[in-house]
């Protein structure tokens, strides 16, 4: 998973970290994705990538 961190300029005791959804990275490389992708897939990729970042509260927006 694509993600990139930052923080937010107005408040900062805040991160703002952006990721871009594997289906998306997998198109980008114009490759299939993989068998059993779905919902969860993309879920677990999120979590893997908050917890690597140590993240454990996060605000989703979209």
């Amino acid at each position: 998973m694509m993600i990139a961190t930052r923080r937010a300029s107005c408040l900062s005791d805040h991160m703002v970290i952006v990721t871009q959804l594997l289906a998306v990275e997998f198109g980008l490389r114009n490759e299939a994705l993989p068998a059993g992708y779905g919902l969860k897939t993309e879920s677990r990729a999120l979590m893997r990538a908050l917890d690597d970042r140590q993240v454990d509260r996060a605000h989703l927006v979209d």
